[in-house]
């Protein structure tokens, strides 16, 4: 089996992970999944379509690696930079590609408790 070109400069990990999403820190919130990262970027699969260029805020749930049993959360601003509408599919959704810096994120300015 022969891979295709690859054009990644950073080693994608996978994972399914639930992501919430905003455009705007206050008001819509939207549910995802997280398919897989890296220490610049982060795929994702959403009902919404979204703008490339657009800014957004993304709040990642994980489990600890040290513990599993205790939850820790990431937050990161990112700009989208693909969006595609997957075709042949029940139920419309979007894979959504963006780019993030793994180190300025901030988790005091993602308002979870207005989202549950």
């Amino acid at each position: 089996m022969t891979q295709k070109n690859e054009r990644r400069l950073c080693e994608r990990h996978p994972v399914n992970a639930p992501v919430i999403y905003t455009t705007n820190r206050k008001h819509e919130y939207y549910y995802a999944t997280m398919y897989n990262y890296s220490s610049k970027g982060i795929y994702f699969k959403s009902t919404a379509p979204l703008k490339i260029g657009c800014n957004i805020y993304i709040k990642v749930e994980t489990n600890s690696k040290c513990n599993t049993h205790k939850k820790m959360s990431r937050d990161y601003q990112a700009e989208v930079i693909w969006c595609k509408e997957v075709e042949n599919s029940d139920i419309i959704h979007y894979e959504i590609g963006v780019t993030h810096d793994i180190h300025n994120h901030d988790n005091n300015n993602f308002m979870v408790s207005n989202m549950i």
